[in-house]
């Protein structure tokens, strides 16, 4: 059997691609949720609260967020295995919409295509629309690609984040390359290193622009860098990957030109690492189990005569599983069990709070998906959550039914739409949100 092993087109919706062969069906991948932390990495205008936010980096807690909002998350956008779909493809899009609340809808649109300008030189592009209580991200990157640059093997590629504000453009660079092997074996690596606010020395100083044409002026002791790695090893039954990356302690100088605010000093840095393994025992059934952690923080200093210090530290923290068994040619039964953490230390003026956050969550699901033809899912999802000081609503425990329809065509367009079901409120207040998936993935070859 052979293996498509697909050019590296990173991707604004995580994907570093994974390889994929008709020997093991992969029905999870941390790409997404890995590509997920670097955005907010890279992209701090994206968050909801921006890049000055005293409520950190990832700033996961929000004024309306309810109890429920952790189950919309995991309920109304795009599933497991329809992540690992997407990142094992190179162009494509997709997008998806759900209700969390009467005026509020959870949105999220990916995006990449690669256009040929030679005979092995590629134009790439990615765009990102992630519209939630914790981002406001539309997020468009532009780059070239070099496939098998000068004979290596290695595909070299860099690109550039556009941005509204000038001095937050990114730079981004990296390396890819697959070692494949008969039946569907083989390793694959991926490198990426990134320059954040590449510009900003660039206008405020070579070019002279007055800091007093912005609300804030970020002036950095030094370039801020982040590095990042994915690799992945296939068998012929299973599959391990593996993603981790890190940023510069990166200091920097915060004023305000039109006096709101006091200045002061700012130190951040991220860091993440994750691992998922995937096996096939037996003949249509997939399990995969994954660990992975995210962090982040953020410490400002005042000058002497002021007292608005501050000092964030955010932690995600997640084990999880996933199981896939085909029942038919077109029909299986899907079933996760996951366990977070989200612990956070603030210290502020000199008074320290200490978050504890653990959720559980699981779903069951009955799933029909044949290669042409309509479509259908039934699940039912659990969540038990015993939230913190900083998030005392989302204490609950909740219970939910999905119900989705769709229709599939053999070039590899597909659209769905469902409801979810409140079972604890059944008979009062049943009706749970909707959603709507669109997407478009060129089908894949034979084999591949």
């Amino acid at each position: 059997m052979t293996a498509l092993w697909m050019c590296a087109l990173p991707s604004a919706a995580g994907a570093t691609q994974i390889a994929t062969s008709d020997t093991l069906p992969v029905v999870a991948t941390l790409s997404v949720w890995a590509e997920g932390v670097w955005l907010d990495l890279l992209d701090r205008e994206g968050t909801i609260r921006g890049p000055l936010a005293e409520e950190g980096i990832f700033q996961r807690f929000h004024p309306l967020m309810d109890s429920e909002y952790t189950l919309d998350l995991r309920t109304g956008p795009f599933t497991p295995p329809e992540d690992a779909e997407w990142a094992r493809t190179g162009d494509g899009i997709r997008a998806g919409g759900s209700s969390i609340s009467h005026p509020h809808i959870l949105s999220r649109v990916d995006w990449r295509q690669a256009f040929p300008v030679a005979e092995s030189v590629d134009l790439i592009a990615a765009y990102v629309r992630d519209h939630s209580l914790t981002d406001r991200r539309d997020h468009t990157r532009l780059g070239v690609r070099w496939r098998d640059a000068g004979g290596s093997g290695w595909t070299v590629w860099s690109r550039i984040g556009v941005h509204f504000h000038k001095p937050a453009a990114d730079l981004e660079a990296g390396l890819t390359r697959s070692w494949p092997a008969a039946d569907g074996e083989g390793w694959r690596l991926e490198l990426r290193a990134a320059a954040l606010d590449v510009f900003s020395d660039v206008i405020f100083v070579g070019l002279g622009v007055d800091p007093q044409d912005v609300e804030a002026h970020i002036d950095h002791h030094g370039p801020p860098l982040a590095a990042r790695a994915f690799v992945e090893r296939r068998a012929h039954r299973w599959r391990v990957e593996a993603h981790g990356g890190i940023s510069t302690a990166a200091r920097s100088r915060v004023t305000f030109p039109d006096g709101s605010a006091p200045p002061f000093d700012l130190t951040e840095q991220v860091g993440f690492a994750g691992a998922l393994v995937e096996v096939a025992p037996a003949l249509g059934l997939t399990v995969a189990g994954y660990a992975r952690s995210a962090w982040a923080e953020a410490q400002r200093t005042p000058p002497p005569e002021a007292s608005a210090d501050l000092e964030v530290t955010e932690r995600t923290d997640a084990l999880g599983g996933y199981l896939r068994w085909r029942l038919t040619g077109s029909l299986a039964a899907e079933a996760g069990l996951h366990t977070t953490w989200r612990p956070e230390t603030r210290i502020q003026e000199g008074a320290s709070v200490r978050h504890e956050d653990r959720e559980l969550y699981w779903d069951v699901a009955l799933v029909r998906r044949p290669a042409t033809g309509w479509t259908a899912r039934l699940a039912y999802a659990g969540l038990d959550r015993d939230a913190g000081v900083l998030f005392p609503v989302g204490t609950a425990r909740h219970h939910r039914l999905v119900t989705e329809g769709g229709y599939r065509t053999g070039a590899g367009f597909e659209v769905r739409a469902g409801v979810r079901w409140d079972l604890d409120e059944l008979g009062r207040h049943s009706f749970d949100g909707g959603h709507l998936r669109l997407s478009a993935i060129p089908a894949r070859a034979p084999g591949g």
